[in-house]
């Protein structure tokens, strides 16, 4: 079994640097001579980089196999660059940044994005749980809690070091908990306000290499009882760091 590991990973590098190396001789003909019909080159090894970027953000939650795609691709990369020097030096200049330094770059970026993404879904899951835990809060003390903390005894963090069970499942409870749950969302950075009769309750998540731009924010208004997501759409709470836990 370990040996086929290596093979799948080795394999990976390998095609990471062939459709690297393959999209880098496309393109050269149109670096020595750009001409407008030459430009479905451009176009072609932009597709040919494609299934190395799908690879790195697929598999971007195991380190090793980006470490390999990354290597093979950045390899194959610098070698493109190389077999271009003898291209006018502005274009050489221009096509070996986009490609040496650019394109290992994005590389580097996806399985970041892959992690936030991951980390989108579990929000998105477990949103609709805390909305019933707030209700079945409200059906006991005959109001919403005044802090989202009062309701955090429902969702209790996993401890380190002990295996995921229905104690931890986000917002389980043994009275009338659901014992389906497939998320955890201890990440989630939660916004919660209320004047006891109705609440508005949020979520937010930034992107690696987008907080320039903010967040996407999630809210809920027990008022109109739906789920509303934007850009920066923070309602009633202050921007950035309003979360409640």
């Amino acid at each position: 079994m370990e040996i086929i590991a290596w093979l799948f990973l080795l394999g990976l590098a390998v095609m990471a640097a062939a459709f690297t190396a393959a999209a880098g001789a496309v393109v050269q003909p149109w670096l020595a001579a750009p001409t407008r019909g030459d430009a479905w080159r451009l176009m072609t090894a932009a597709l040919l980089l494609v299934p190395v970027c799908v690879l790195m953000f697929v598999y971007g939650l195991a380190w090793s196999i980006p470490l390999f795609i990354w290597t093979g691709a950045t390899i194959a990369a610098a070698a493109s660059v190389w077999g271009w020097r003898h291209v006018s030096r502005l274009r050489l200049i221009v096509a070996g940044v986009v490609m040496a330094i650019g394109y290992p770059a994005f590389l580097l970026w996806l399985p970041q994005l892959n992690v936030a993404e991951q980390g989108t879904r579990y929000d998105a899951c477990v949103a609709p749980l805390v909305v019933d835990a707030l209700e079945r809060y409200r059906s006991v003390v005959g109001r919403y809690p005044s802090t989202f903390d009062d309701l955090y005894r429902e969702y209790p963090p996993l401890q380190l070091g002990r295996l995921p069970g229905p104690t931890f499942a986000p917002l389980f409870t043994a009275a009338g908990g659901r014992t389906d749950v497939p998320c955890f969302a201890t990440s989630t950075r939660w916004l919660y306000a209320t004047t006891g009769a109705q609440y508005a309750l949020g979520y937010w998540r930034r992107y690696p290499a987008l907080e320039a731009l903010g967040a996407r924010v999630c809210l809920y208004r027990s008022d109109a009882r739906a789920w509303h997501c934007e850009w920066n759409g923070w309602g009633p709470f202050p921007a950035a760091d309003g979360s409640a836990r």
